[in-house]
């Protein structure tokens, strides 16, 4: 044990994601238990990939004291430091056991005051948000009175780890009247193609549509280390089948299909970016395999059976939820740039609607390097004008 008051210092090598040589290390979620300690503690995280973060402009990570019990504290630490290991003094580029400390990589440094004894502390990135959250969010949605008449819930597909990723259709009084159909075509979701057979059964092929209306389809959490994405489509449900006078009108205009979790073996895994084999799901879009990329090629399946079906008028618009780990705000990507004005419209009238969102942030234009994503994909292959990622900040607005 060490002595009270007394100061300690350690440096951590995060892992890579499973099975991916790509070295994707962002993500970290680790503990401490202090027994007898009460001093000082530094930290330093030296294998991160990225050269620029908002570590640099003020973002600390998070800490969770079981002793304190004030839930997740974002700025409870001291000395943020986020550096080149080349510009690391040369003490800290030795050797540590069987690890290097790599020149082309960088350390996020930080300290905390332990003043708890017994204490059991948690640092995370970003409060955490699991597999185990999302099920326990959605089932506190079926449990509720006024939410649970306006969802289905189904089963997108089994990922490679066997975990159910689970599928939400939205719409005005969907749960309780029999003759409206989920999605706007016929057979609903059970016509997907996909390796689960439960998708949408229940109550989907009953009676006769009220009339096809436009599709709106959100999905978040490709990238198991954006936390971010999860907490915001978690606050859009909540808004969504809330009883506001807005969101009525919407589920009575759209029919909004929502996969809150794509990605549900990275977050498992505790992955920065890629699935149970090693592959980044947003770079396989244009050409999904059934066996390694499960998830995506049954989400775009479905995606291409909403658009496409009898009696559908289409999806109006696409979200991607992510998260943003060097920039301020929240802002959109774009497909085309051909269509740059049109493309605009709609994220415009976000930054009208709320400060979080900043327009000046947002572009049309896309690579050649990102038209495997979902974004450009879902416009290009299947027709969806508007078709966006959505990118949030890990730390907080413009002007912040």
């Amino acid at each position: 044990a060490a002595h009270p008051q007394a100061e300690v210092e350690y440096d951590l090598f995060l892992d890579s994601d499973t099975q991916s040589s790509a070295g994707h290390t962002q993500w970290f979620y680790f503990a401490v238990r202090t027994h007898d300690f009460r001093g000082r503690a530094h930290f330093r995280i030296v294998n991160l990939r990225k050269r620029k973060s908002l570590y640099q402009q003020g973002m600390q990570p998070h800490c969770y004291s079981l002793r304190r019990n004030k839930g997740w504290e974002p700025f409870s630490c001291e000395d943020i430091a986020y550096i080149a290991n080349s510009d690391l003094p040369a003490k800290f580029r030795r050797k540590n056991g069987d690890e290097t400390i790599k020149p082309d990589l960088n350390t996020l440094a930080f300290s905390y005051n332990v003043t708890q004894l017994d204490d059991e502390i948690y640092f995370a990135a970003y409060p955490p948000y699991s597999y185990t959250m999302m099920s326990r969010f959605l089932g506190q949605l079926h449990g509720h009175a006024h939410a649970r008449r306006h969802f289905h819930r189904s089963e997108l597909c089994r990922s490679i780890g066997q975990l159910p990723v689970p599928a939400l259709v939205i719409s005005q009084d969907i749960a309780v009247t029999p003759d409206i159909v989920s999605n706007g075509f016929e057979g609903g979701p059970t016509s997907v193609a996909t390796p689960s057979p439960s998708v949408g059964a229940e109550g989907f092929e009953r009676g006769r549509p009220r009339g096809p209306r436009p599709a709106i389809a959100v999905i978040a959490r490709q990238h198991p280390g954006e936390v971010v994405g999860s907490w915001s489509v978690q606050g859009f449900l909540k808004f969504i089948l809330g009883p506001s006078a807005i969101a009525r009108k919407l589920r009575e205009a759209y029919v909004f299909h929502v996969v809150p979790m794509v990605n549900v073996d990275g977050v498992v895994h505790g992955n920065s970016r890629c699935t149970l084999a090693g592959v980044d799901p947003n770079r396989v879009w244009h050409d999904p395999n059934p066996i390694i990329h499960p998830v995506v090629y049954a989400l775009k399946q479905y995606l291409r059976n909403v658009a496409q079906g009898s009696g559908a008028k289409g999806i109006e618009l696409f979200l991607d939820m992510h998260g943003h780990s060097a920039k301020f705000g929240c802002f959109f990507y774009g497909s085309n740039p051909l269509a740059s004005i049109a493309n605009a419209v709609f994220p415009k009238l976000c930054e009208v609607a709320t400060r979080d969102i900043s327009f000046e942030q947002c572009h049309w234009r896309c690579s050649r390097s990102h038209r495997k994503t979902a974004r450009y994909v879902v416009y290009k292959q299947i027709g969806v004008k508007y078709a966006y990622t959505m990118e949030c900040s890990l730390f907080a607005p413009v002007g912040w």
